[in-house]
């Protein structure tokens, strides 16, 4: 009994601290509903056209669950999502739904709602009754609901929630199936555990929907004595607060047992309520340093909607990942949970290094710490290489039975322009030390592995795996869906014509971080026979595979006959970048040779992958015994060739004439402007992956290479279309992974961190 007046005592005297705060938030301050949060959920897997969420929960401080508001006003909480490990799922469309009564009479409450960057907030009114919800996450597996009453007596407050029924629906069309039938052992039922509600779930591997340890568990824990049932899909939970009282209920979604010790079943109030908080105070802190820079009101309106993406897919040590780190996106069917690429990373690190620093340097020590090392028992022929995906399950390569895991190749060479700008906000000098060494290991790696002529010059490639090649290394291809080895058995194939899929091909282009891009020879049929008509030839588009060895004749897999203008720059600049944190650090020998290359290269790009003929940087194909600078010029072009500008490569009068075509509207400058195609290319498609849409890392590297080259204003006037275009980007919309050249349709998945990433730093450089 004592311990229950003080804690009675306790809530009151805190909910007198707070109440200031807390009413300014109901006026709907700036950053409100900058992401839509209101939803219905149908299915345990709600999908858009693309087979991504609809919905945009509330995540926060890197926990594996989160938070809607129900879109029919209803009291309470809405959707419920928890991450399955590597996939979304929701549970509940009605979770902790509230009815209040009034000495036994429903009280019919008018509903007002809006998200904030840190929390979800309901006024509940009626004539005299008025009950506040706020939601906020505390830590990594918590989030909490305060209930305030702030006007009224003698109240009884019901919650209860439903689970989910059905197991799809896409574009609203539900299917038959229910979640019960297709997950056997998942367990899905509310429990009452003493004076808790649990839903505990059953060990399930499927692989790409859900995958739960046996161990799972979510819970619902109040501060203040309730009557509670729980059974099946539904749970009630009552309790009775009067006017100046509130309630704190504590959601917790642990992955795994061995997480119960870190986190467990019973609550620590007086924390609880003191990080509730402290999350709100970090919230003001963050959009203060994000936002510090930037001059206009939409500029900071799309900050903050940025930072707010990138924390929403931040998530915690999990599974094989002991670092804090960014999935591209945690309501995407293929890119959620703690799914991690390097590509996409070292975005992700430029634009957290603003205004979370210690996130960035986590993200950037997640996927270092998969670096393959020089004795590793599956590729030692890869070391210093990062893998392409890292995630909570590892491959069965490496002992455990995920599916997204994958080392058939590395991504593009921006770990250092991450890095510099970190050290550039931050100043530490002890993290460059640590990654120093590293970012060697890896370069090491690319000019062994991905310079077959060993000018520099770098190709892409994909390593020596079973996806690529027998055990004899011989290269695997499909011809009309039948498997072939070697590369002379491919000629031929190629010579008799019909279906080829050649996987390494694929995987070269996932190197690149532009799959299936028109420069590895990819085209559309309609294309490729529009191509045809106006005299190409289809061999034009044939792109030669090449076996590659390590020092001591190990084969390491195979790269393609082509040298990049992309990868060659982004390594060209690493090189400048490097000796300059060499100097910081006072690595003498180290500055003087990554100087030396960086003037080797910058000049080998200049003379040798610039067409004079089209005003434009290609790639080029090698010849074993150096190169001949032929230009790839007939795949048309694409971002690659703005590279050299971003990267600060391109002479002044090379850059004057990238910046005219891109400039172009036969070319680049569409409705939504500096797609990954440009509209002239012959491969081009408006809605096609990586030779159509627009991705918004290509276009802020456009951006910066004109800025860095004096044109500032054509800047801003790129960056002002991509802006008033790009559909949903000024309301409420989630913000995608790309959009439509032509139209401005959002495409691919909602809350893309490295678009959030980008638009964050072009805000932040004043271009809106």
């Amino acid at each position: 009994m004592k311990n229950r007046i003080f804690m009675r005592l306790f809530l009151f005297v805190l909910q007198l601290l707070t109440i200031p705060v807390l009413c300014a938030e109901t006026s709907q301050p700036t950053y409100a509903n900058l992401i839509n949060r209101e939803a219905t959920v149908l299915a345990m897997q709600d999908q858009d056209k693309f087979d991504h969420s609809r919905h945009n929960p509330l995540f926060d401080l890197g926990a594996w669950h989160g938070h809607l508001l129900n879109a029919q006003q209803q009291p309470g909480l809405g959707g419920l999502a928890l991450l399955t490990e590597e996939y979304l799922n929701y549970v509940a469309n009605e979770f902790e739904r509230l009815d209040v009564f009034q000495n036994d009479t429903l009280v019919r409450l008018k509903v007002e709602q809006f998200a904030l960057p840190d929390a979800l907030i309901q006024e509940l009114t009626h004539e005299n009754v008025h009950i506040r919800h706020t939601l906020r996450f505390v830590d990594a597996r918590t989030s909490v609901l305060h209930t305030e009453v702030i006007k009224g007596d003698n109240l009884t407050l019901k919650y209860s929630g439903k689970l989910l029924t059905h197991f799809h629906a896409k574009e609203k069309k539900l299917s038959e199936q229910n979640i019960t039938e297709r997950f056997k052992t998942l367990n899905f039922n509310w429990q009452q555990d003493k004076q808790s509600i649990v839903l505990a779930l059953g060990r399930t591997r499927d692989s790409y929907n859900l995958m739960t340890s046996g161990n799972a568990r979510f819970s619902i824990v109040r501060s203040v004595p309730q009557s509670l049932s729980a059974k099946g899909n539904s749970y009630q939970s009552t309790l009775n607060l009067s006017q100046g009282e509130s309630v704190y209920s504590r959601y917790r979604y642990i992955l795994d047992a061995s997480e119960a010790e870190q986190w467990p079943h019973k609550a620590d109030w007086p924390s609880l309520v003191s990080k509730f908080k402290n999350n709100q105070e970090r919230w003001h802190d963050r959009i203060a340093r994000a936002t510090a820079s930037i001059e206009s009101t939409k500029g900071k309106k799309i900050a903050v909607k940025s930072v707010q993406t990138l924390i929403g897919n931040w998530r915690s040590p999990a599974g094989a990942l002991k670092f804090d780190t960014l999935s591209p996106s945690v309501t995407s069917r293929w890119f959620s949970g703690n799914q991690t690429w390097p590509w996409d990373s070292w975005k992700h690190i430029a634009a957290l290094a603003y205004f979370e620093p210690e996130l960035a340097k986590a993200h950037m020590r997640a996927v270092f710490a998969e670096q393959i090392k020089a004795n590793d028992p599956v590729r030692p022929q890869d070391a210093g290489m990062l893998p392409d995906l890292i995630a909570y399950n590892r491959s069965a390569e490496r002992g455990g039975d995920g599916s997204n895991w994958n080392e058939r190749n590395t991504k593009p060479s921006l770990a250092t322009w991450a890095l510099d700008i970190l050290y550039q906000q931050t100043g530490d000098k002890t993290f460059v030390k640590e990654m120093l060494p590293k970012l060697i290991a890896y370069r090491n790696w690319w000019h062994q592995n991905r310079d077959s002529n060993h000018n520099g010059l770098m190709e892409y490639g994909a390593t020596r795996d079973k996806a690529h090649n027998n055990a004899q290394g011989e290269l695997l291809f499909y011809h009309d869906g039948q498997p072939k080895y070697g590369l002379n058995t491919l000629a031929q194939a190629r010579a008799k014509g019909g279906n080829l899929d050649i996987p390494a091909l694929t995987a070269a282009s996932w190197e690149s971080g532009r799959d299936h891009a028109a420069t590895f020879g990819f085209i559309g049929d309609k294309q490729l026979k529009k191509y045809i008509a106006s005299g190409g030839r289809a061999s034009d588009w044939h792109v030669q595979l090449a076996p590659i060895f390590t020092e001591s004749g190990n084969h390491a897999g195979f790269v393609i006959d082509q040298e990049s203008v992309d990868q060659s720059s982004y390594f060209a600049s690493e090189a400048r970048l490097l000796s300059e944190l060499a100097k910081e650090i006072g690595e003498k020998e180290l500055y003087r040779s990554m100087q030396q290359e960086f003037g080797h290269l910058k000049k080998a790009i200049q003379e040798c992958m610039f067409s004079s003929d089209h005003g434009f940087f290609f790639d080029v194909r090698i010849n074993h015994q150096g190169h001949d600078c032929e230009v790839i010029a007939e795949r048309g072009m694409g971002p690659e060739g703005w590279s050299p500008l971003f990267n600060g490569i391109a002479s002044q009068e090379q850059a004057e004439k990238v910046r005219d075509i891109m400039l172009d509207e036969k070319h680049f400058n569409t409705h939504v402007p500096l797609g990954s195609a440009a509209k002239s290319n012959p491969a081009f498609g408006a809605d096609i992956y990586w030779r159509g849409r627009v991705w918004l890392d290509q276009v802020y590297f456009g951006l910066k290479g004109l800025s860095d080259y004096g044109y500032e204003q054509e800047s801003r006037m790129l960056a002002a279309k991509l802006l008033n275009n790009g559909d949903g980007l000024l309301d409420s919309a989630p913000i995608r992974e790309n959009y439509h050249p032509l139209s401005g349709e959002q495409q691919g998945a909602p809350n893309f961190s490295w678009s959030a990433a980008h638009l964050y730093l072009i805000a932040n450089e004043n271009w809106f």
